[in-house]
């Protein structure tokens, strides 16, 4: 497979995969999360709910984490937080 080993995907793809997957197990590692905020609004609004709005934050959340550090050239977890954090680290 060639697309695997290629820059691009190494580039764009993994950094968003491992995002979702520290996301995804860490908050809704049981299932019933998805069932308490988002199938509320039946099974089409849940979807779209998850789809639009999760996806939009999330990806937010995920863009502005990797731009701070990469801002910061904090890429490893203590320089990271140190910068996060300033005088309360």
């Amino acid at each position: 497979m060639n697309f695997v080993k290629s820059d691009t995907f190494k580039k764009y793809f993994v950094p968003g995969i491992v995002f979702q997957s520290v996301v995804i197990a860490g908050g809704y590692g049981t299932g019933r999360e998805l069932v308490e905020f988002f199938l509320n609004f039946g099974t089409l609004g849940g979807l779209i709910t998850m789809v639009c709005i999760s996806t939009v934050i999330w990806s937010l959340v995920c863009a502005v984490t990797f731009e701070f550090a990469r801002v910061f050239k904090a890429y490893d977890y203590r320089s990271f937080f140190s910068n996060l954090l300033g005088k309360a680290w």
